[in-house]
């Protein structure tokens, strides 16, 4: 596959965040208590994707756009991690995540320090808090399918908005994953087979963002299994 084809599938991986902004655009009326993380998560990848786009079609990639990637990989790690401390009912889990959160914050200080958290044209994706996100996230993921599975507090799974974008995410982290780690063992290789890496992970956004859509459309079933803790 060539690379214009790859850059048009990239493109639509970009915009297809506008799917889930039309249905909170449309359910915005159901949208509140712990919907609001996802609507967060949603917020930061269209300024991300906005300011990628803006660098690309306007400086020609003349810039840089690797630090705002950098900076929203950050910024929604803490909204997965903080959501499903919510979610999830087992105080061991939360203790967990609480550390995961704590353990990332690190890897946010070193990111700083080396430039790939401060440096507006770093050229280097997050050295630590890239790969501590990606782990992170799914163990989180994980513990919390079992929590959930084991308590199984949900009737139909299928209309429980946190399934579906939990479900979206871990797909996308595992197989974003899994990607970085290829594109690291080929990077000496013949430039096609870096593309097709980069197009398995524009196809796994596209899933992601479809997923993220389904979940603010099932919005009213959100308190279901809310803790009463949970913030108002």
């Amino acid at each position: 596959m060539n690379s214009n084809t790859v850059k048009l599938l990239c493109y639509l991986s970009d915009f297809t965040i506008l799917l889930p902004v039309v249905v909170l655009l449309i359910r915005w009326r159901c949208l509140k208590n712990l919907m609001n993380y996802i609507v967060a998560y949603v917020a930061v990848l269209v300024v991300r994707n906005a300011v990628a786009i803006l660098i690309g079609e306007y400086f020609d990639y003349k810039l840089n756009n690797i630090f705002y990637y950098n900076l929203a990989n950050a910024i929604t790690f803490y909204v997965v991690i903080v959501l499903n401390y919510w979610l999830v009912f087992n105080v061991a889990y939360r203790k967990l995540f609480k550390f995961f959160g704590v353990v990332f914050s690190v890897c946010c200080v070193i990111d700083v320090f080396n430039g790939s958290l401060s440096d507006l044209h770093t050229s280097r994706w997050g050295v630590f808090t890239y790969p501590a996100s990606v782990i992170l996230i799914i163990l989180t993921l994980l513990f919390y399918f079992y929590d959930f599975i084991k308590g199984m507090r949900v009737f139909q799974i299928t209309t429980y908005p946190f399934f579906w974008f939990n479900a979206g995410a871990l797909l996308f982290y595992s197989g974003s994953s899994l990607i970085h780690i290829l594109t690291s063992e080929t990077l000496n290789q013949p430039p096609d087979v870096a593309l097709n890496y980069w197009l398995l992970e524009a196809v796994l956004a596209i899933f992601f963002n479809c997923m993220i859509a389904v979940s603010l459309l099932y919005c009213k079933n959100a308190e279901l299994i809310e803790v009463k803790h949970s913030p108002q």
